[in-house]
């Protein structure tokens, strides 16, 4: 039987802000509670974007792990959130003031679809589209 879904955990250097940033920036909704180890670092949080999970995680800092945030790797990302919006320019207007930078504007693309990316305050990066024939209908 083939997987039911996929949800990315994505890993911050400050969890709990995290959460907050994508609750405004993106509509967010936390599933569940938070789980925090020993020392008060967020092990696990979720928040439901739309129909979709995204898990996060507290990067340790200094302890050797299999997954860093994009602060400890010189601002690099291996995965980019894509999210197909309703209204792509009031979700980009709402991550920008919630505190997103703009890696590339929000433009209508060759390919159909207006489309964009930002960075978010942990580095992490998102790719804001919409097809261009659902803005026209």
């Amino acid at each position: 039987m083939p997987p039911l879904s996929v949800n990315p955990r994505i890993v911050v250097t400050d969890g709990n802000a995290a959460v907050e940033f994508y609750v405004n920036a993106f509509g967010a909704n936390e599933i569940g509670e938070r789980f925090v180890d020993d020392t008060g670092r967020l092990v696990h949080a979720m928040v439901r974007i739309g129909t979709s999970d995204v898990l996060i995680t507290e990067d340790p800092g200094d302890t050797d792990v299999p997954a860093r945030s994009p602060d400890h790797l010189g601002g690099l990302v291996s995965a980019v959130m894509s999210m197909k919006c309703a209204d792509v320019d009031v979700v980009w207007k709402q991550a920008r003031k919630a505190g997103a930078e703009v890696v590339y504007e929000l433009q209508d693309q060759f390919y159909g679809e207006r489309s964009g990316r930002l960075r978010d305050p942990f580095g992490q990066q998102w790719i804001l589209n919409q097809p261009l024939l659902e803005q026209q209908t």
